[in-house]
């Protein structure tokens, strides 16, 4: 008995593998298509936060990270204000941003921030824009 199940097992994996191989091309799904469209399509217009980010950049590389803060702080509000029409542009380009985001005000917001990394974060937060456009 164990035998026949083994040999059963064995035969309908192989069957899946034929079939997932086949050369027929099967239509895609409507989830599949809208998926496709959503993971190409942009987040917009984000020119109003690389200006911020960008000032946050020059602020943060003269040291004073607090004035560094408070301007991405104004990001931080204009991002919330956006998210959830961002969010449903394309959740995993909004997801990159958002991580970034959330990097630089960590860094920002440190007991004791340091200068490398804040402008780090920064300077990778604005890649991040900057692939998104």
């Amino acid at each position: 008995m164990k035998k026949q199940l083994l040999t059963v097992a064995i035969l309908a994996s192989s069957f899946t593998v034929l079939a997932q191989t086949s050369t027929t091309a099967t239509p895609a799904s409507p989830t599949t298509v809208v998926g496709q469209a959503q993971a190409k399509a942009p987040l917009g217009d984000l020119s109003k936060f690389r200006v911020i980010a960008n000032d946050s950049l020059k602020i943060a590389k003269t040291g004073d990270l607090k004035a560094s803060e408070k301007r991405i702080t104004d990001m931080e509000k204009a991002w919330d204000v956006s998210a959830n029409k961002l969010k449903k542009l394309n959740t995993a380009s909004w997801r990159k941003l958002d991580l970034a985001l959330d990097r630089v005000l960590f860094e920002l917001r440190a007991d004791k921030p340091d200068k490398t990394l804040c402008v780090k974060a920064l300077e990778d937060m604005l890649t991040v824009i900057d692939a998104l456009k």
